[in-house]
Formats: C-alpha cells, sequence, structure tokens
C-alpha cells in the first residue's frame, strides 16, 4: 500500500524539514534535555528532518509493504523516537521528521517516549501495510520500568483509507492523528532513498502527528 507525508509532491513541495519557525535542525549535535519536572530526560541527536528518512527512523526490510511519512510532535515538550531494535533521536516540540518503515507480517514498532534513556515509558505505535487490507496504526502504553502495559488487552488503533484522517485520545494509546495521504511512487522513493523501486513503490503514505503520550493505566 502506498501513501505519504505532510506536503504533496505533487505541488513540489518535499521539504520534509522545517518546524515551526521554518529552521531546520542539523541531526548530528548531541542535545541533553530536560523534562517538565526540570529533570535531564537523556542525551541524543536530534532527528534530522529532512527525507529522505535516516536511523533511527529508517527501515527498509520487510518486504514490500511498509510506511512513509511524517512524524509530527504536538505534545508541548521534547520527545524522543525510534523505530524497535534502534537508540531513540530527539525530536523538540513543534517539529516533525520523516520516517520509513517496511512491516513484516505482524507490523513493526515506532516508540515515543519524554527520556532517551532507559527505563523509558510513552507510546509503542504499531505501524503495518498488510499484504491484503488496509493500513493501520495501532497505540500501546508500556514502561521499561514496570514491565510491558497496556491501555486494553489488545491495544486500540485506526484503519486507514487512502485521505482518511483517523485519531484516538485515550490513557493507554495517547493522543495522536494519523492522516494517510493518497499513495505516490515517486514520494515513497524519495522518502526512503531506495534504490530499487519495486520495493517502495507499494508503501502506504501516513502522517503521525504525537498530541500526548500514553500512560500506563
Amino acid at each position: 500500500m502506498r501513501m505519504l507525508i505532510f506536503w504533496p509532491v505533487a505541488a513540489g513541495l518535499l521539504v520534509a524539514g522545517c518546524g515551526a519557525g521554518g529552521t531546520v535542525v542539523e541531526g548530528s549535535a548531541s542535545v541533553d534535555s530536560a523534562s517538565a519536572s526540570g529533570e535531564v530526560a537523556g542525551s541524543a541527536n536530534t532527528c534530522i528532518t529532512w527525507a529522505p528518512a535516516t536511523r533511527p527512523l529508517s527501515y527498509l526490510g520487510g518486504g514490500t509493504d511498509g510506511f512513509v511519512g511524517t512524524i509530527v510532535n504536538a505534545t508541548g515538550g521534547d520527545i524522543y523516537i525510534n523505530l524497535q531494535d534502534e537508540s531513540p533521536c530527539l525530536l523538540p516540540n513543534g517539529q516533525s521528521a520523516p520516517y520509513a518503515s517496511g512491516t513484516p507480517l505482524n507490523g513493526r514498532s515506532l516508540y515515543a517516549s519524554a527520556t532517551a534513556s532507559s527505563p523509558r515509558a510513552g507510546t509503542r505505535f504499531i505501524i503495518n501495510d498488510p499484504y491484503v487490507g488496509l493500513p493501520s496504526v495501532q497505540a500501546f502504553s508500556y514502561d521499561e520500568g514496570a514491565g510491558s502495559c497496556v491501555g486494553s488487552s489488545s491495544g486500540a488503533g485506526v484503519k486507514l483509507y487512502e485521505g482518511d484522517t483517523e485519531g484516538l485520545d485515550e490513557t493507554g494509546t495517547g493522543s495522536f492523528t494519523a492522516v494517510r495521504l493518497p499513495d505516490d511512487a515517486e514520494a515513497a522513493r524519495q522518502w526512503t532513498g531506495a534504490s530499487d523501486s519495486s520495493q517502495v513503490d507499494d508503501w502506504a503514505r501516513v502522517d503521525i502527528t504525537i498530541n500526548r503520550l500514553a500512560r500506563c493505566s
């Protein structure tokens, strides 16, 4: 399935990198960030804010199904985000970063937390672009210090047709909005940087705005 990211390619605006003030944030700087309580939340590189997506927000394995899009931080504070098996990067409040991920049979996890260092807690998203059926975004709460926790027995999620805007706002899922943009093979190739277009042409384009992190109930 295919889809994309905040700025339509047809309009020539493949600009994955500007925050609310229009400034590009370099991804090589390591930043110590303070939490709402004033404590240092950890140290991490700032997320790259322009296409193509890069680690820790890029995974091109998983076959010919996947997601490309933009993650937007609208939580009111800094967050740290990463795909599974990667170390997080810092996404400041009001900023956005491109992501690209193949989705194996059971989807792939995307983590968002208020801290960079373990034990982390926040929202675990599972993004899935199945071989048959609609792309979906599921959300769970998680807390590494208290073990796995979920807002409900199976989490909660949304399935997306092209042009859909769906979201959830619950304690166990946090608050997020997912927008599925029209399928676009060229946009998927540019967002992934993939040299083999057959690998990503059918990837879904989904923007995810994180409004509030999940909490264990």
